[in-house]
């Protein structure tokens, strides 16, 4: 049998070492968060892998002219798209989850930032007494 792994109680804090990180609540959206970040940062190399597949294509099927340069290339993607519409209406639905769980999550987030005392979040010194004698 696996082990698993133990949700801390809402009402205290989760510590990772020496780090807080918030309640359990946070500590689920900052997940939720970052997947939607990731999801996001896929997606849109996914678009740009796309972009460059179809350019690839046009330039195959000699639909753009040969020797294209980097300041005449607009129209050259804009013709690209239009030629490979289906790969990019499939990307759409997957970059718009994307944004939106990512978004979600970071309003909730702030909403419960906001609405609850705030703990500092962060590194604490393990003798408070002493980490005055650093500065």
């Amino acid at each position: 049998m696996g082990t698993q792994e133990q949700v801390p109680a809402p009402t205290g804090t989760a510590k990772y070492g020496e780090a807080a990180l918030g309640t359990a609540q946070e500590i689920l959206l900052i997940k939720i968060q970052a997947e939607g970040y990731w999801k996001m940062q896929r997606a849109r190399s996914m678009e740009s892998g796309a972009l460059s597949a179809s350019l690839a294509v046009a330039k195959i099927k000699e639909t753009i002219p040969p020797g294209l340069k980097d300041a005449n290339l607009g129209g050259a993607l804009a013709l690209a798209i239009r030629e490979q519409t289906a790969w990019f209406e499939t990307l759409r639905p997957y970059a718009t989850s994307a944004e939106r769980t990512f978004f979600r999550a970071t309003r909730e987030l702030a909403m419960i930032r906001k609405a609850s005392p705030q703990q500092e979040i962060g590194y604490d010194s393990q003798n408070r007494s002493t980490a005055g004698n650093w500065l």
